[in-house]
């Protein structure tokens, strides 16, 4: 699972990019593949995680950024993406509507407003300035730059345009990677190109950079109207057009001119300020590190994946669900206190009626509350493993196929995740199966991978141990898949119970969504052992998601009353707040 699916990354992105933009109504987003770039028409940031992989990636490693030593990829990736998040933040702040004439001019305008949007930001927010300046002294020492000798003479000296402004970072003393076909280009360049280079970072507004643009164009015998295709420029961010913005979306205005000093003759971006330009936010935002897994007590066994498709295939269930269960409560309600003790008269004149009471602590356990093991059968009769994509790591088709009742089962388990953890009640998940074969190892390749745990019949997904708001179990119950030839019913059954011997709640509930077909025992086996953890005073359900064609097998080993029929996850909430204010209502009672 890549660093940038988990929550905690798009909550950084959104921090990057709001810390700038404030309450500006923009969508945000990570877009892997699509290059970084934004659209002031609909309002639409992305960022590509994925940009600095095409410039270099690993082949930059190891790298200094903001004085930290750099070693892998996800931690360069994460770094580079938030320079872009933040450039991009930086064009909404400062780049306003301006006139396109075609494709070439297009880039080329950006190219040279992306510096002095840069220079503005950089004033504004010192962070973004310190991201800025670590990218552009990546890209200066590192960038694959075509051979000029052979690119026509125009792309060679537009790319030079782009990669100048990366270039003037680099540090003092560091010789120039920009290299020219010829003298006379070189000379071009010096007296022509980049004086109007110069001027466009130092620009008013944008309206300006596209002027110095197409007179840069121009001066290149390039038509106005000229289009990218055909030419080999290097690649960057984007401002898609049409770049006409929404109303009451206005950049911010810089009266004057924006002045830079040049430390050794280089822009290094330690004196660059800008008329109107009050530098503000001198506390810089946690930077931290690329996310990672932050819980798995599955051990590395299953299998983690994206799962923000999964909630949202559940969120309206778990909105109606969370109605049942969340009852609003009136603000004010007496209750009982949970000590007790005398009053002393002689502590009250001894400590001058500090210590009046004498308290009495009641030693039992507070026994309310429910607390749930939701169990999965794990076997292949719930869906078979799909195979496995070596280049892209996507699952087959039939990891998704709705005749099989695992992808029920998915949805049925994360509808339990996002309930039972925002209602707060406490929940373990675990999938049901000690011996069979996993697919999704990095070393399998798509091949079979025998595993045999006979000494761990449940695989936990969540523990009572788990972070209530853990990532982990989400992107686990993502990555389920039937893998094994026995689910062993009554060993699960037993661990599960004894997981809840754990817990103070009085009422404690166990959840199996299985296909009533036990592998490794009869059902008659797994109805004695139902019967006898009932006895002992563990309520067990079964569930039965997809097809109802077998649901008297379940039924068989549960009993009708305790088997919960679920045609589609939509039936769900209903049914399962029912039996949850049940076992509520039972617990009050006692």
């Amino acid at each position: 699972m890549h660093w940038w699916d988990w929550t905690r990354a798009q909550r950084a992105l959104e921090t990057w990019v709001r810390v700038l933009i404030g309450a500006r109504p923009y969508a945000i987003r990570f877009g892997p593949r699509e290059g970084s770039f934004v659209r002031f028409d609909t309002q639409e940031i992305v960022v590509d995680p994925l940009m600095v992989d095409g410039w270099g990636g690993a082949r930059w490693l190891p790298a200094t950024w903001r004085g930290y030593h750099v070693t892998e990829l996800p931690g360069l990736q994460w770094r580079v993406a938030r320079a872009l998040a933040r450039h991009e933040a930086g064009h909404v702040l400062f780049t306003a509507a301006h006139t396109i004439h075609g494709g070439l001019h297009a880039w080329l305008t950006n190219a040279l407003e992306d510096q002095r949007m840069e220079r503005l930001t950089g004033a504004l927010a010192p962070a973004a300035r310190a991201d800025f300046l670590a990218l552009a002294r990546l890209l200066a020492a590192h960038l694959s730059l075509p051979d000029p000798t052979l690119l026509p003479r125009a792309d060679t000296l537009l790319n030079a345009c782009l990669f100048w402004r990366w270039d003037t970072h680099r540090p003092a003393g560091t010789p120039s990677r920009l290299r020219l076909a010829s003298a006379d280009d070189q000379l071009c360049w010096e007296t022509a190109i980049r004086p109007l280079v110069e001027d466009a970072w130092a620009a008013p507004d944008v309206q300006h950079v596209s002027d110095i643009a197409l007179a840069i164009l121009r001066h290149l015998d390039l038509p106005d109207r000229a289009g990218a295709d055909g030419h080999v420029l290097i690649a960057a961010d984007a401002i898609r057009h049409p770049a006409e913005r929404r109303a009451g979306d206005v950049p911010l205005h810089i009266p004057g001119t924006i002045h830079v000093v040049h430390s050794n003759g280089l822009g290094d971006g330690s004196a660059v300020t800008a008329d109107a330009v009050d530098v503000v936010g001198t506390e810089t935002v946690d930077e931290g590190e690329s996310p990672t897994v932050d819980t798995d007590p599955s051990s590395g066994s299953l299998w983690l994946r994206p799962y923000a498709w999964l909630v949202q295939e559940v969120a309206g269930e778990t909105r109606r669900l969370l109605r049942v269960l969340q009852v609003p409560a009136p603000a004010i309600a007496t209750r009982r206190s949970t000590t007790s003790g005398t009053f002393s008269a002689r502590a009250y004149a001894r400590t001058g009626g500090e210590r009046p009471l004498i308290v009495r602590r009641e030693p039992s356990v507070d026994s309310s509350g429910l607390a749930i093991v939701l169990l999965i059968d794990r076997t292949t009769s719930m869906g078979e493993p799909p195979t496995i994509d070596r280049a892209t790591g996507e699952p087959s088709p039939n990891f998704f196929d709705p005749d099989a009742r695992m992808p029920h089962a998915r949805r049925a388990a994360m509808l339990f995740e996002l309930t039972c953890t925002q209602a707060g009640i406490p929940l373990c998940i675990g999938f049901a199966g000690d011996r069979g074969y996993s697919v999704h190892l990095p070393h399998a390749f798509g091949e079979r991978v025998f595993f045999h745990r006979p000494e761990r019949p449940i695989t936990w997904l969540r523990t009572w141990e788990t972070p209530r708001f853990a990532e982990g179990p989400t992107a686990l119950i993502a990555g389920l898949y039937g893998d094994s030839y026995s689910e062993r019913v009554s060993a699960s059954l037993h661990e599960a119970h004894a997981k809840l011997q754990q817990r103070p709640e009085g009422t404690k509930l166990i959840l199996f969504i299985h296909d009533g077909l036990p592998t490794d025992e009869p059902a008659s086996a797994a109805t004695t052992t139902v019967d006898e953890l009932r006895r002992r005073g563990t309520h067990i359900i079964g569930v039965f998601v997809g097809d109802q064609a077998q649901l008297p097998q379940l039924e068989a080993i549960f009993g009708a009353p305790h088997t919960i029929p679920v045609t589609t996850v939509a039936d769900l909430p209903q049914r399962l707040g029912r039996l949850l204010l049940t076992y509520r209502t039972h617990q009050r009672r006692n």
